[in-house]
């Protein structure tokens, strides 16, 4: 048992390398900046401290978050954006994700960008990790199964209504104990 569980973490952790890859490649084909996107790890975590702590729009943790999806295991995505100078990369945004319970939806759970005014990736993190969210959820479902599963943006900050619905992303849904916007939703089984 202990076994099947870790060849399951093993191949979902091969997923993960080869969609960020797809990413980093998506993102150089579409937009011709050149982007390292890694796993969010405890190098990314330092590197967001070096973010000037005061102009940050949001106050995540990004080492707790880090720890959430290890925890997590399998069902979760980490995203780390890097660009900038040759061999001289600098963090530009984190995003986290994970699938829902019964795998009805692979949420966006937390996205940072750089409050650095000219970071290489401006106004792109969202796209981006939008991007990689879909291609996770096509590495991680077979094409029938990929259809019920929805993508969403997971209780969204107040303060981040604005920037998700500039990008398109709009209709937020409000529900007991969660909000969300839906920017693909499932298709009914």
């Amino acid at each position: 048992m202990a076994r099947d569980f870790l060849n399951k973490c093993e191949h979902y952790k091969n997923i993960c390398a080869d969609v960020r890859l797809m990413l980093s490649d998506a993102v150089l084909q579409e937009r011709r900046i050149r982007v390292e996107v890694r796993p969010i790890n405890t190098d990314a975590v330092c590197d967001s401290h070096a973010w000037p702590q005061a102009a940050r729009h949001v106050n995540w943790d990004w080492e707790q978050i880090r720890r959430k999806l290890f925890t997590y295991g399998p069902r979760t995505l980490g995203l780390a954006f890097y660009a900038g100078y040759p061999g001289k990369p600098r963090l530009c945004g984190l995003a986290a994700a994970q699938v829902s319970p019964h795998a009805r939806w692979l949420s966006l759970t937390h996205l940072e960008s750089s409050p650095e005014p000219r970071h290489p990736l401006k106004g792109l993190v969202l796209p981006m990790a939008m991007l990689g969210l879909s291609l996770f959820k096509t590495q991680v479902s077979t094409e029938e199964t990929a259809k019920r599963i929805g993508l969403r943006v997971l209780n969204p900050l107040p303060d981040a209504l604005d920037c998700y619905c500039r990008s398109g992303y709009t209709g937020l849904v409000r529900e007991k104990n969660l909000s969300y916007i839906v920017v693909q939703p499932p298709a009914e089984a």
